[in-house]
């Protein structure tokens, strides 16, 4: 058997067509130990397809879920964490975390330290506390321009970016 190198994955990777990019990086929502988190970067033409594949993969996996619409404020997005602290949750809301202070609430939701505890998620005058959940973000930047942005370097850490 052809050993197949990292460069060539990546290229037959990208080939695929996009409802099988989404559906293949998704397939880990089905394990139960699995914590990890996604962002997607996609165009504004990309979208909706990108929307649909996320909501069926989260269907397929039998958790509990949330598809989120609307923009979040960082003490709304704080609060709603915390009441579904435990659940998949999807923000269809494309580069939230441009919103005053949701990148540091996101922070705390998406990493963890180096031995694989997840950081506390805090907010100014409030008692913190864990999420054990699965957070699902988009983007309509490049996953380059995210990546060298650096007032997302710790937030993007922890997440899988991939770039469809």
């Amino acid at each position: 058997m052809e050993k197949i190198g990292l460069k060539q994955y990546r290229e037959e990777f990208e080939a695929l067509p996009l409802e099988w990019k989404v559906s293949h990086i998704l397939s880990k929502l089905k394990f139960p130990f699995v914590r990890h988190n996604y962002l997607f970067c996609c165009d504004a033409s990309q979208k909706e397809r990108v929307e649909i594949e996320v909501e069926r993969a989260m269907i397929g996996s039998g958790k509990p879920y949330l598809i989120v619409s609307e923009k979040l404020s960082a003490k709304a997005l704080f609060h709603f964490l915390k009441v579904n602290h435990d659940k998949l949750i999807f923000f269809k809301q494309p580069d939230l975390w441009w919103l005053a202070g949701v990148a540091d609430v996101l922070c705390g939701a998406l990493n963890s330290t180096p031995d694989g505890r997840p950081w506390d998620v805090v907010y100014p005058g409030e008692p913190s506390f864990v999420f054990n959940g699965t957070l699902i973000l988009l983007s309509s930047e490049q996953k380059n321009v995210l990546k060298s942005t650096q007032r997302l370097k710790y937030m993007l850490r922890d997440i899988g970016v991939s770039q469809l």
